[in-house]
């Protein structure tokens, strides 16, 4: 589950401030349970132009837990 919240869209605000949270609930697709962790791969996209923005973020998550992007 990812959750990002773009505060662009307020009158004089110019700042993104996102709040994102990776959970690997330790299920895979068909519902089995695993204990496998998962590595994540991040990467940012310009709004206005499409063009990557920064680097890449690699994030491992265990099964059960929950990583914070800042």
């Amino acid at each position: 589950m990812v959750n990002a919240i773009d505060t662009t869209a307020g009158t004089g605000v110019s700042q993104i401030y996102p709040n994102v949270f990776i959970n690997n609930t330790g299920l895979t697709p068909t519902g089995d349970s695993t204990i496998s962790p998962v590595t994540v791969m991040l990467n940012a996209v310009s709004a206005g132009t499409g063009q990557p923005l920064g680097n890449s973020i690699s994030i491992t998550v265990e099964a059960g837990q929950t990583a914070t992007v800042d």
